[in-house]
């Protein structure tokens, strides 16, 4: 008896460290979108000051939700994932704004959700603490090659 009591103690402190792992690389994964967002608006901004032509931003929105759509009924959404490069895609008949985030992305910046994707998906398969630890140095380095890239073709 005391024996399966020692076990679930551990194997309850080993959950509650999991979540605490688990929310540590959602947050991560939520800083590097918000740093992606940034980056958007500022390739859009150079874009737009080369006078480089814009596509409909409502067409850019429709994409990006079939896509979501698409990935949801895949199931590659994680639970409480959100979608979070439709924050604030509404259509306008609601009152809603089209962020000029949503404008066509370039190869390197879907490379770079692909990458978050997976570490997501690993993350999820296996949330033990060298995984998340292994994925978490992944997307740091993937985020800071990402600004490198950028940093350099704004040269």
């Amino acid at each position: 008896m005391t024996v399966c009591v020692l076990q679930l103690f551990s194997l309850t402190q080993s959950s509650e460290e999991l979540r605490r792992d688990r929310d540590r690389v959602r947050l991560a994964l939520e800083r590097t979108e918000a740093a992606m967002i940034g980056y958007r608006e500022r390739a859009h901004q150079w874009e737009h000051s080369r006078g480089a032509g814009s596509d409909s931003e409502e067409v850019i929105c429709r994409h990006h939700r079939r896509r979501a759509s698409a990935d949801q009924s895949a199931g590659a959404g994680g639970p409480g994932d959100s979608a979070p490069h439709l924050i604030g895609c509404r259509p306008a008949a609601e009152g809603g704004v089209y962020p000029a985030v949503l404008q066509e992305q370039p190869s390197w910046l879907l490379s770079l959700r692909s990458d978050l994707s997976d570490s997501l998906a690993a993350v999820e398969r296996r949330p033990i603490p060298s995984v998340l630890e292994s994925e978490t140095q992944r997307l740091d380095r993937s985020l800071r090659e990402e600004e490198l890239r950028l940093s350099l073709s704004q040269s």
